[in-house]
């Protein structure tokens, strides 16, 4: 009776207490509480207006469907004190929706965490050591399945994307307990601009032992800014406001810098957490990408966060196919030149030059725009 009695507090320790020391109330499930992408941890986690690599589908399920490359995203990130993450993400473009067969994606994501060790002390009726004990405190797993693609291409292009989710923990290699979540999103794009909305963590609760521990259903929304800068030089900007249960709002702020598409740069800031400035870096080459993350802590040792990225080309695309999207971003481009919308003329032009590289119209179209741009800037 007296060592279920203690199992029960220390239990409630590392429930209520891995809360505070992530800053984050609300569950004792830890995984559901990480920085799952190094590049969103670098830019304060704002991610939900952006939300266009391997890693989206935690922060904004819709994302992965801007995703047109195989990509593969692997992540380790070691976290205060003796404990760590890891994360392994795969994102693989498909040739057509189920709806209106539009742009969409598919995507696996595998998380797990590791609370550290705890020594575990048995005494004796004279409160002598009667044996030691070294145990885990925590180990949580988590495994999603992800679906997301592109509904609508009226002034921009809108995406939603669901993820259905399977949760497990298991404290002091004791108590076990799962639970199932689902998280949902929609994602608008136009010109430079991003706006995103998910609903993360709608489920069942994890039961312990006697009383269930509700999931922390969170509501993101969040906006971004991509502009280039020069010929080689891209900027990205946004914020994020994020509502966890019962906790205040709360607003992170999040930048990038891309130099040759070679070298990238980026930091965060979250107003109200007490462990407030991220950064972090990139280096890509071809179709490798090395980033790195380090988060500035308050009370613990600062983080570290380190990832491999590998894009492996997207699945063939029927001729057909890439003569509908041709035409599609074509014309597009055309109304937005006529309302003299000339960046966002330049964009889809771009998009068909992506398909097709020699296409000279699309190259004749975009000299046009930026001679219309010029004059009308000198005007």
């Amino acid at each position: 009776m007296k060592k279920q009695s203690l199992l029960m507090v220390l239990l409630m320790c590392l429930v209520f207490g891995s809360s505070v020391v992530f800053g984050k109330a609300v569950t004792g499930v830890a995984i559901l509480n990480q920085a799952i992408g190094v590049r969103q941890l670098g830019m304060g986690e704002v991610a939900t207006g952006l939300s266009d690599d391997a890693a989206a589908m935690h922060y904004n399920p819709a994302g992965i469907a801007t995703v047109r490359n195989i990509e593969l995203n692997a992540m380790y990130h070691q976290n205060i004190i003796d404990t760590r993450n890891e994360a392994l993400n795969l994102i693989y473009p498909l040739k057509g929706g189920l709806l209106l067969g539009n742009k969409a994606s598919i995507g696996l994501g595998v998380l797990a965490y590791q609370g550290g060790d705890i020594e575990w002390i048995q005494l004796n009726p004279d409160e002598t050591i009667k044996s030691r004990e070294t145990l885990k405190a925590e180990s949580d797993y988590q495994i999603g399945l992800c679906y997301a693609q592109e509904i609508a291409s009226f002034s921009g292009n809108t995406y939603v994307g669901v993820m259905v989710k399977w949760i497990q923990s298991k404290l002091v290699e004791e108590y076990t307990a799962g639970a199932f979540g689902i998280d949902m999103g929609v994602l608008h794009k136009v010109g430079g601009f991003g706006l995103g909305m998910a609903l993360q963590n709608m489920g069942t609760g994890m039961k312990f032992i006697e009383v269930a521990d509700s999931l922390p259903f969170t509501i993101r929304l969040g906006g971004s800014y991509e502009r280039k800068l020069g010929k080689i030089v891209k900027m990205v900007a946004g914020v994020d406001g994020i509502k966890i249960k019962n906790d205040d709002m709360r607003y992170n702020l999040g930048g990038e810098c891309w130099i040759a598409d070679i070298l990238g740069i980026r930091a965060g800031y979250k107003i109200k957490d007490e462990d407030k400035v991220s950064i972090g870096a990139s280096i890509r080459y071809k179709w490798v990408q090395l980033d790195y993350g380090y988060k500035m802590m308050d009370v613990f040792s600062n983080t570290h966060q380190v990832a491999i990225t590998l894009r492996m080309g997207s699945p063939e695309i029927s001729k057909q196919a890439k003569i509908k999207q041709m035409k599609k971003h074509y014309m597009r481009a055309t109304t937005y030149y006529k309302k003299r919308m000339y960046k966002e003329a330049i964009s889809e032009w771009e998009k068909v030059l992506k398909i097709d590289p020699n296409h000279k119209q699309s190259k004749e179209a975009i000299e046009k725009a930026k001679k219309k741009m010029e004059q009308t800037a000198k005007k």
